[in-house]
């Protein structure tokens, strides 16, 4: 499995190469875009991934559920309280206190997932095994339910019925 990451992904441009765009807004938006295509080609070629997002915008989880749902996909809810989540920040070394409360306000707002997990509960590693061992046993059905909610009419919808 290949672990593809937003972060990672941005990280690509460098840090101070970031700062130097008069239109952070475009380049940023051009990235993410990027970002969601090469998800669907890495899938639409035979690869196996993890995909690590936080999905803090409504057009990014349209995107998302628009090109992937066609695709075999677990869409899984990683929660996080607050303090932990800042936490992590923190040891990045990214000094701001905006960003946990901004997100965890919206990236869950949809409510819709094949499996959930809530990492102040367990180690990673415990919760990968507990996901894990769901692999195979159950259907995934998260996107194409978002895509029959968010996409009234579509072929998503149709199948649910």
């Amino acid at each position: 499995m290949l672990h593809l990451s937003l972060d990672g992904f941005l990280e690509q441009q460098g840090p101070k190469r970031w700062n130097a765009f008069p239109d952070k807004q475009a380049v940023w938006d051009r990235m993410l875009d990027g970002f969601h295509t090469s998800i669907e080609a890495m899938l639409r070629t035979g690869n196996h991934v993890v995909v690590d997002h936080v999905l803090q915008e409504k057009r990014w989880l349209l995107a998302l559920v628009a090109s992937l749902q066609a695709h075999n996909i677990y869409f899984i809810g990683v929660h996080c309280v607050p303090a932990v989540a800042q936490a992590r920040l923190d040891a990045r070394g990214v000094r701001d206190t905006e960003t946990i409360a901004f997100q965890l306000a919206c990236i869950h707002r949809h409510g819709v997932y094949d499996c959930e997990v809530h990492t102040g509960t367990a180690p990673a590693d415990q919760l990968v095994r507990q996901l894990l061992r769901h692999d195979g046993n159950w259907v995934p059905m998260a996107l194409r339910q978002l895509a029959g909610l968010l996409f009234p009419g579509s072929l998503a919808r149709h199948e649910a019925l």
